[in-house]
């Protein structure tokens, strides 16, 4: 364990436990692989060995990988299908609402009309009922509105 000062490399004169201080102009004790360092040669039945076992590897990659894409289809397919039975149903029911909104604007505008055509006869019931004289624009929109 290093010490700098008379201390130990924690800071702590005390403490048991020190650290060793980082030298960094001696060589490290571990040596790691160099970029310039050759790989291992390999024997020549290692590749032989090798190769079946890679290949069996990528083969069963792939078709894990085509199962995948089959499954995924599949599942596709099946969310369009509910997609599409769900818009069908959702087309079915704005219709019914469309349906219903035309009667109900039917039955107010014919509602409208039967109270303007009450409206309109209590009118001439009344202006033909009173004994007023009339002038000439008066009789002409009574004479007009029958």
């Amino acid at each position: 364990m290093g010490k700098l000062n008379g201390k130990p490399s924690n800071g702590h004169a005390d403490s048991p436990v020190t650290l060793p201080i980082y030298d960094h102009m001696r060589e490290p004790e571990a040596t790691w692989p160099r970029a310039d360092d050759a790989w291992p040669a390999a024997s020549p039945g290692a590749c032989d060995l090798e190769r079946p076992r890679l290949e069996a590897e990528i083969a069963a990659a792939k078709a894990r990988a085509a199962s995948a894409r089959h499954r995924a289809a599949q599942r596709d397919a099946q969310m369009r299908a509910a997609l599409r039975v769900e818009l069908e149903a959702s087309q079915e029911r704005l219709a019914a609402m469309e349906r219903e909104h035309e009667a109900a604007v039917a039955a107010v505008l014919a509602d409208a009309q039967a109270k303007a055509a009450r409206i309109v006869a209590e009118a001439r019931q009344q202006l033909s009922s009173s004994s007023a004289p009339r002038g000439r624009a008066e009789t002409a929109q009574v004479i007009s509105a029958e």
